[in-house]
Formats: structure tokens, sequence, C-alpha cells
């Protein structure tokens, strides 16, 4: 949807990513706004890539991108001219008008967030208190409706053992990716008398005396599927934010080198998260989507 392109998207000192396309090959580079002459005058700092500037003294034009008001925008500008002296700078002429671009909400991003979660083990997994709060906060999640009867029996006859007890703490654990819909997170695995293979920044995050509540059997029978999980977390920029029992319900596990990693659906998102998640995401199309390829 286009928009008009106003002062405010182009704050001295915001951020931007500079395109260069020539046939099929893309060059990317980040760049920051020092400088705005309306109508339609943008200074910018003058990239190097390789030893080569974005853009380029041949150069006619090059594609602006920007997050500005929660949005990713884009547009292409003339390059007007660009300086090596005093100090690299390229001078362009914007459009009146950028393109927004929609930003999915299944869209995930990878990432390395500190979180702790608290499994609900009074709550049995797949019971009808826990199955009647989920279709009202949130619909189902598309995995779901494909799910067979020979694994629905499963998480019924998981569901059936005696619940394990409760962790006396939260548990450690690292959010890896993250989408309006859910987050996958990383919980290290911890055994006595044997050395883990877990990152070194989960388990050092872990106290001595809660070792025993990352034994691999404990993790399983903690986060099997549809166990409602609560997790504390903070967002960190662009989209800052403390954010605190976010209920989750486990969707799957699986066991990678000494970590346990399970899928969490959020069951319902609030307003202030989906908007952060939502930022982090178009932050990271914007700028982030495909790396600086070389010379």
């Amino acid at each position: 949807m286009a928009r008009r392109i106003t002062s405010d998207h182009l704050a001295l000192g915001r951020p931007i990513v500079l395109e260069r396309r020539v046939g099929r090959a893309q060059r990317k580079a980040r760049s920051t706004i020092i400088g705005v002459k309306g109508p339609s005058y943008l200074i910018v700092d003058l990239p190097f890539v390789n030893g080569r500037p974005i853009p380029g003294p041949d150069d006619k034009q090059c594609i602006v991108r920007l997050v500005s008001e929660g949005s990713a925008i884009g547009f292409r500008a003339k390059v007007a001219r660009t300086y090596l002296e005093p100090f690299p700078m390229a001078i362009l002429l914007y459009p009146p008008e950028f393109q927004e671009v929609p930003v999915r909400q299944t869209e995930r991003v990878s990432c390395s967030i500190v979180a702790t979660l608290m499994p609900d083990v009074e709550t049995p997994a797949g019971s009808e208190v826990q199955r009647a709060a989920a279709a009202q906060e949130s619909p189902p999640a598309p995995e779901a409706k494909k799910a067979d009867s020979s694994s629905r029996t499963k998480r019924k006859n998981a569901a059936a053992k005696a619940p394990p007890p409760r962790p006396q703490a939260p548990l450690q654990a690292m959010i890896v990716d993250l989408s309006r819909g859910g987050c996958q997170v990383a919980i290290p695995i911890l055994e006595p008398d044997r050395p883990s293979e877990a990152p070194p920044e989960l388990r050092e995050r872990v106290a001595p005396a809660r070792e025993g509540d990352y034994h691999p059997d404990g993790l399983r029978m903690l986060f099997i599927p549809e166990r409602l999980v609560s997790a504390d977390f903070d967002l960190p920029e662009p989209a800052p934010g403390r954010f605190r029992e976010v209920q989750c319900e486990t969707r799957w596990t699986r066991i990678h080198r000494d970590t346990l990693l399970a899928g969490l659906r959020f069951l319902k998102c609030p307003d202030p998260l989906a908007r952060s998640i939502e930022t982090i995401v178009q932050h990271q199309q914007a700028f982030f989507r495909q790396p600086i390829e070389p010379a």
C-alpha cells in the first residue's frame, strides 16, 4: 500500500539499509540518515562493502529500506551525488510516496532471548479445562488439524500418567525463534557425573542446587504435548518490553545435543507483545533477510 513520505519517517539518526540492484545481482549495506532537506533530499552515510561504496559513483538509483512507526517501508531513490570528502556520504532524491510492506502473522525470526518457564503440572495436559481455555483464547493451530488419531492417543496416554513434581523454581531457557503465534525454546539438559553439551549460555544460568530439575526424564514429563506453560521474558530493541506470565501450550519437543527443544503456542498474545513481535519481525525483514553478497 502506497503512503506519503513525511519527516517522521526520515528522522535524523534513523538506521536504514541501502540496496543496489543490477540485473539479478543484489548488494545491501547498513547506513544512517544524517540530513534531510525538503521536499525531496536525503543525506546518508555512504557505506562500503568489500571496498566498494553503495551506491557507487556510476549508480543512478538505489533502494532505501527502513522501519518507522512499526512498519517496514521501502522506496527507490535517485542518486544525486556521492562524496568521499570530508567524509563518505550520499545525497539521494526520495519520492513522495513509499510502499508499505505487510508482515505475515506467522513470520518467524531467529533469536537468542533469555526466558524462564514454569510448567503447569496441576492442570493435566489435554484436560477439558485446558482445552476450553485454549479454544476461548486462541484459534487452533494449523498443525492441530493435521494430528492423526495415533498422535491424539499418545497424548491422552501421556496425560493419564501421574503428574511430575512441580519445579521449585522457574526453568532457565532461551527463546531461539519467535512469532506472533508462539516460540521455540531451548532448555539445557544436565545429568550428574556427565559433561553437558548444552550451550554454555544455557548451562551457566542454572544454579548448581537446581541442576536436578534439568534431568532429561523430568523435562520430558514436564513438557509433554498440550502441557500449559507460563513464560517470562524481556524483548530487546527495536521493541523492548517486559512480558510476564505469558500463557503457552506445549506443541512438541525433541532433544538435540543435551538441549530440550520445545515448540510453544501462545494461548493468548497480549496486544503489547503482539506489537513488539511485529516490530521485531519487520526490523528483521528490512535489515537482515538477505546477507550482503561478497564481491
